[in-house]
């Protein structure tokens, strides 16, 4: 790329001491070759999680307020993305286990009769397990007070099970396309202008706000 007036930005840079006077040719991003862009693309690529930890706070906090209507405060764990045993998972801090089970029964699960008729003086508790916070490190935990059969616990627990289950993993999948966002090319040339970043022919930056 020729570096003139024409395609860049000339900044002039005067030195007191030795009485000289230097111009620079400096670009936006929208004017730097197509191969040096995809380099500033992918050096800034996490740029925009990086500066802020909280970037995820958003989803999870809608999570939280999904998880509230099933009688449920949740304390939500996740790691990511791309290794093996990434995922997201969640405990209850507080469960309330009548408004839990009706909900469940609404929305079509397998809840049986005798759940329904003894949600109220059922307890259930979801934990986590193992050094990994994926959704299969969820276990649930029904304590019933003996009014069920083992078979009808054990298969409350499972409907539950699978329920959080899938609920961890969407939670993930949402955490993961908010992220993927994130680090878009597009997310990244949006903090460039934000920023007004001028770059040499190079890529280099020679700073923000010029």
């Amino acid at each position: 790329m020729a570096e003139n007036v024409k395609h860049g930005k000339s900044i002039y840079l005067k030195s007191i001491k030795m009485s000289k006077e230097v111009t620079l040719t400096v670009y936006e991003f929208a004017e730097l070759d197509q191969q040096v862009k995809n380099k500033v693309l992918e050096e800034y690529r996490y740029t925009c999680v990086q500066l802020n930890d909280d970037w995820h706070q958003d989803v999870i906090e809608e999570f939280n307020d999904d998880m509230i209507n099933f009688g449920i405060s949740a304390n939500v764990k996740f790691t990511g993305f791309g290794s093996q045993g990434d995922g997201a998972s969640f405990t209850t801090d507080t469960c309330d286990t009548d408004l839990l089970i009706r909900k469940l029964y609404e929305t079509g699960h397998d809840i049986s009769e005798t759940a329904l008729l003894d949600s109220k003086n059922l307890s259930v508790h979801i934990e986590r397990s193992g050094w990994n916070v994926h959704e299969y490190s969820m276990d649930v935990i029904v304590h019933d007070e003996d009014l069920m059969n083992d078979d009808e616990r054990r298969k409350l627990e499972a409907v539950i099970t699978e329920w959080a289950r899938t609920t961890a993993h969407d939670l993930y999948k949402n955490l993961e396309k908010y992220f993927d966002e994130l680090t878009s090319d597009e997310a990244v040339i949006e903090y460039f202008a934000e920023n007004e970043f001028l770059f040499f022919s190079n890529g280099k930056v020679l700073s923000r706000g010029i």
